[in-house]
């Protein structure tokens, strides 16, 4: 009698066991599905993340760097103004050159993802890393390269193991970085006269500073692809988002007059000001 129940047991664990393995293997598509949906809906909050911090270029918008002119230190300060200096134009009653905004112009990120954008799919904290590269600015070995910034934004994948496969990362953000302009093709930017320094005035942690070259002392040789070559000027505190210059006379210029502007610089990720210096 004992054996008859044991058998009888044996085939209902059997049974479950079975039951058990059919029921996963239906399933399994489904699994995947959910999976791929939270890698896909992880992707799509990075890349939100990463245009709140460098803009969009279809739009015009120049992101948290435009504003204040770095890198967030945390992803938080994106949708939390904290002691950061607030949006403005004008310093003690004295407005910015050119009128130009400068400081924290959040919320960044949409109010929808208030509590959210800081996670995954997973529920896992993104990483958020910052460093300093050495970068080769004008493609010429002979002269010294410049040190940038870069952040990227990983989230550790399903496994929430960082450092694994399924680990999901964004492009580099770039502080700043560097846009030829072609003698061909300027767009927006002027050519430099020798008479003239060029003044570029930014923001700096939200504040505005400036930066002054002199043509004749600050200007490289730069040769472009199809063997041109032309002088430029590199401005290695230039960021995302919008610039005011001023062209000021200084020496056999002193009858020429000034000029003025603002450069509105995106360009993808780099985007440190280069100006034509013509030869």
């Amino acid at each position: 009698m004992n054996t008859q129940k044991g058998f009888i047991l044996m085939i209902v664990i059997l049974a479950i066991a079975a039951l058990g393995i059919t029921l996963a293997v239906a399933n399994l598509p489904l699994f995947l599905t959910f999976e791929k949906e939270k890698e896909q809906e992880t992707r799509e909050g990075i890349k939100l993340i990463v245009e709140a911090i460098r803009g969009n270029p279809k739009l015009r918008t120049f992101g948290f760097i435009g504003d204040m002119g770095r890198l967030p230190n945390t992803l938080s300060e994106l949708n939390t103004i904290g002691t950061q200096t607030a949006f403005h134009n004008e310093d003690n009653g004295t407005r910015h050159f050119m009128s130009v905004g400068m400081g924290w112009n959040g919320i960044y990120v949409p109010e929808v993802y208030q509590d959210s954008y800081l996670k995954d799919a997973w529920e896992n904290d993104y990483t958020y890393t910052i460093e300093t590269v050495a970068v080769d600015h004008d493609n010429d070995a002979s002269t010294p390269t410049v040190n940038w910034r870069r952040a990227q934004i990983t989230s550790r994948g399903a496994d929430k193991t960082l450092g694994t496969d399924d680990d999901i990362k964004s492009e580099y953000i770039w502080e700043s970085g560097a846009v030829y302009i072609s003698p061909r093709k300027l767009g927006d930017f002027p050519n430099i006269p020798g008479w003239a320094d060029h003044i570029l005035y930014s923001t700096t942690n939200g504040e505005q500073t400036s930066i002054t070259l002199n043509p004749t002392t600050d200007k490289i040789s730069f040769t472009d692809g199809a063997g041109n070559t032309f002088y430029v000027m590199p401005f290695n505190t230039a960021h995302h988002g919008p610039h005011a210059y001023e062209l000021s006379r200084r020496g056999e210029g002193a009858d020429k007059k000034n000029q003025q502007g603002v450069y509105n610089c995106q360009g993808g990720v780099l985007t440190l000001v280069i100006i034509l210096i013509p030869d």
